[in-house]
């Protein structure tokens, strides 16, 4: 299964590889797994994000949600989150 994560898809990689060899990860092992990786997502630029999937936005979302109704500023809040206030306001606006 291909993540559009590349990060997901690495580690799902080294998990399957490890779990396929029933052992700690050997130089064969580590060889192959990049090798995987360098042909699916070689040769291409990829974002990577500093925070995981949606569920976590969606954790961070209600925070944001939950700050603002308590009343905390926007720029604290974007500096909490290391997000920008722009990024904040759009965020409140949604719900």
């Amino acid at each position: 299964m291909v993540s559009r994560d590349i990060i997901a898809d690495i580690i799902e990689r080294i998990w399957r590889a490890e779990q396929a060899a029933k052992q700690a990860m050997d130089e064969t092992i580590r060889r192959r797994v990049e090798e995987e990786a360098r042909a699916l997502w070689g040769g291409d630029r990829h974002y990577v994000p500093q925070r995981g999937p949606r569920q976590e936005q969606g954790d961070r979302n209600s925070r944001i949600h939950r700050a603002y109704l308590q009343g905390v500023r926007l720029d604290e809040i974007a500096r909490t989150e290391r997000i920008s206030t722009r990024r904040v306001l759009q965020i409140i606006k949604r719900k």
